[in-house]
């Protein structure tokens, strides 16, 4: 069990790693040579998973990607600097996609946007932090304890998040992540036993 855990710590990790610095959302199989910078991206983060075993793959059983992952992945992807003036245009369009393909009201969008404001500043800081320790820039710093700070960024946005939606909104974002980012992840290493 303790294995497993800690390689699915890994891979979200370095499924975050990879997020946070392409846009990719999560890990999935490409079995043919990538066509887009989103397909690119993924293959490098294919490769530097290495040979772990799949464990899991959202495509083929979704309902077997915890739902708090799911969410994390969902609001990484949404995170972004604290001033509106430093947001990119990828950052922008993708909050639209996802907003539109959920069908949330202009409102909602708001509220999501305002709950995400910032976060990927702080995520950068954590990602910078995390790469410090391990090429070993600083020896001193905790990994597991960075690891629990990023989670416990991704989930205070989840519920800032929920209590600035509306409660269609967020049923929509409920449907979406359970119907369309769970697909899109894939948790590498072995099951417990």
């Amino acid at each position: 069990m303790k294995r497993f855990l800690l390689l699915a710590a890994l891979a979200v990790c370095l499924g975050f790693v990879a997020l946070r610095a392409s846009g990719v959302r999560a890990a999935t199989p490409t079995p043919q040579a990538p066509t887009t910078a989103d397909e690119a991206a993924h293959a490098v983060h294919a490769n530097a998973i290495g040979s772990l075993p799949v464990a899991v793959d959202g495509a083929k059983e979704p309902e077997k990607i915890p739902m708090d992952l799911a969410y994390r992945h969902f609001i990484s992807a949404l995170a972004g600097p604290r001033s509106e003036e430093d947001e990119s245009e990828d950052v922008i369009d993708r909050r639209r996609t996802h907003s539109k393909r959920m069908g949330l009201s202009d409102e909602d969008q708001a509220a999501l946007v305002a709950a995400v404001r910032g976060l990927g500043d702080e995520l950068n800081g954590i990602e910078r932090a995390q790469r410090s320790a391990t090429t070993g820039g600083n020896g001193t710093i905790d990994l597991a304890a960075l690891r629990s700070q990023e989670r416990d960024l991704l989930d205070g946005a989840r519920v800032r998040i929920g209590l600035g939606l509306s409660a269609d909104g967020a049923a929509r974002l409920e449907e979406y992540v359970q119907e369309h980012v769970r697909k899109r992840i894939t948790i590498f290493g072995e099951l417990p036993r």
